[in-house]
């Protein structure tokens, strides 16, 4: 980074794409994942009934398992999907406490290159895995970000339950919900800077960005500069703050495929930026 000036010291910050607890999240892909009506829209074995019980609200899937310590898929819904797209997978269960007996429950997702969840699965993603846990009450799970092979059109989620012991095991599944991830979210975290020592000596650092997405992902980089005896923490309102240096502003592209960082960094390595554009902050 080139300084403004010998007593300024640069600041840089990223806008980039991540999942703050304000975000809005998109609307759940399952049908009934809620079970408030029934055990409708799922396709399900005959050992899968309704149970009032809920976790967040009333209604649940009761899974009545005999001896099955291998497991057993229980219940199916296949959704339609988009290729190179992150989605979230979450869900809550419930395992009784239950002498002599033991049981678990997995969520997992399948992704199909054809509609209906038809033909060969193209491969499928980490499962949610649950287990008995004290005190016996409802465990929420969520796996965030799961990335889409591009040939996906459908996904199928699937509920295998497992038991163990000489009468059949109750396992409660509730909440299922399949979701797109937030994407576009932007908010501002400090990424760089460069400062000029008391002796002339001079600090700086290198920014990388790298996408573990499966498709290209956009970011926006803006460098200002503030003076140089502020303390650090003002350095987090200085794109808001009056009476500071104009910033310049660049969007920039980072590839699907991650590049290995080189000694000397290189505008494509960083991603493909635009012109800078100013814009006083």
């Amino acid at each position: 980074m080139r300084p403004f000036a010998a007593s300024m010291t640069i600041l840089s910050g990223l806008l980039a794409s991540a999942l703050p607890a304000h975000a809005v999240r998109a609307e759940n892909l399952l049908v009934n994942g809620d079970f408030r009506e029934n055990t409708s829209s799922w396709s399900r074995l005959d050992l899968v009934s309704y149970s009032a019980g809920g976790a967040a609200s009333p209604g649940s899937a009761r899974i009545t398992l005999p001896n099955r310590p291998e497991g057993s898929d229980a219940m199916l819904q296949c959704v339609a999907v988009e290729g190179y797209r992150l989605y979230d997978l979450s869900a809550a269960a419930r395992l009784p406490e239950w002498p002599g007996h033991s049981g678990g429950v997995s969520l997992r997702l399948q992704w199909h290159a054809d509609p209906g969840c038809q033909g060969p699965t193209l491969r499928g993603a980490p499962s949610l895995d649950f287990s008995y846990t004290e005190p016996a009450g409802w465990q929420v799970k969520e796996r965030r970000r799961i990335p889409a092979p591009q040939a996906a059109v459908s996904a199928l989620v699937v509920v295998i339950a497992r038991s163990a012991g000489e009468e059949p095991y109750p396992i409660f599944v509730d909440d299922v919900v399949l979701r797109r991830s937030v994407e576009d979210e932007d908010f501002f975290i400090p990424t760089a800077a460069s400062v000029r020592g008391a002796k002339g000596e001079r600090f700086e650092t290198d920014l990388w960005v790298h996408n573990p997405a499966p498709a290209e992902r956009m970011f926006t980089l803006r460098s200002g500069a503030t003076a140089a005896r502020r303390p650090p923490s003002s350095f987090t309102s200085a794109r808001s703050r009056r009476g500071t240096s104009p910033t310049s502003s660049r969007r920039c592209s980072v590839s699907a495929t991650p590049r290995a960082p080189s000694s000397s960094p290189t505008t494509s390595e960083a991603g493909r930026c635009s012109s800078p554009r100013a814009s006083s902050r």
